[in-house]
């Protein structure tokens, strides 16, 4: 009597390798962008991500400015404010206070 788990597990195999197939060589060539390191160096940077209570901000730190400021920006994407702007100093967002708009 055939063994209906082995059967099983010998039909699955078939299938996974029937379905593994190499790639012809244009399938295996990618085309990767190369970008110059000025450009690398003109990302903005941004670190943390804190919600509201209430869900409707984010704040963040970005470097967009120059030097780390904190920004809040509307979690449906209509608008964003700088809460900082400083041009010696860096300030970063820790988090909101529990409960209310306070920032840390």
């Amino acid at each position: 009597m055939i063994n209906l788990k082995h059967t099983l597990v010998a039909f699955a195999s078939v299938i996974v390798v029937a379905s593994c197939s190499q790639p012809s060589k244009d399938e295996a060539t990618v085309d990767f962008a190369t970008y110059e390191l000025e450009q690398f160096y003109q990302n903005e940077k941004i670190h943390g991500g804190y919600f509201s209570s209430d869900d409707q901000k984010l704040i963040y730190t970005s470097k967009k400015t120059g030097i780390y400021n904190v920004f809040a920006a509307a979690t449906d994407g209509s608008s964003e404010d700088q809460l900082t702007s400083s041009t010696e100093e860096s300030y970063f967002a820790v988090s909101y206070f529990p409960g209310d708009s306070r920032i840390l």
